[in-house]
């Protein structure tokens, strides 16, 4: 399984790829979970093998969120020696194409405000805990990708 640091080379690929401005670590953050939980529901497995924590400002992934503190609030730059997209399989690359297609031209502020409302999220944070469970997740964007479905009929 991936690691989520290569999954957020990835995102910043992407983001440089696509012209999406300002992939703040915030950003990225968000960027990263929903990948995750997305591959969750439609993969029936995660696409890295890190945890999501709740943290104030939404889903963090720590490891990555370390590997990229000291831009702060500033964009991410992209380095092309860093990727390497011979880690993801054909189907990974679809679904992160498709994933960060719908979510990266919302910025952090955006992303932050709607992890907020999910479940996932908020229930973690009224718990106490700290690491957002993976099935909550499979199981609040099935019901999203359910009732999306049924509304479309």
């Amino acid at each position: 399984m991936n690691k989520a640091l290569d999954v957020a080379k990835y995102i910043l690929w992407y983001c440089n790829e696509h012209t999406v401005n300002n992939c703040t670590n915030k950003k990225l953050q968000k960027l990263l979970y929903y990948i995750q939980a997305w591959s969750l529901v439609l993969r029936g497995k995660g696409i890295f093998s890190d945890q999501v924590e709740a943290w104030l400002h939404g889903p963090v992934v720590v490891n990555v969120y370390h590997a990229y503190k000291d831009y702060g609030f500033s964009p991410i730059p992209f380095n092309t020696n860093l990727l390497k997209t011979d880690l993801f399989t054909t189907d990974e690359k679809s679904l992160m194409n498709a994933v960060l297609e719908k979510y990266s031209k919302f910025d952090a502020d955006f992303l932050e405000m709607r992890t907020h409302i999910e479940r996932p999220w908020l229930e973690t944070r009224q718990k106490g805990e700290d690491v957002i469970p993976p099935a909550l997740m499979k199981e609040y964007y099935e019901s999203v990708l359910k009732d999306t479905r049924s509304s479309n009929v």
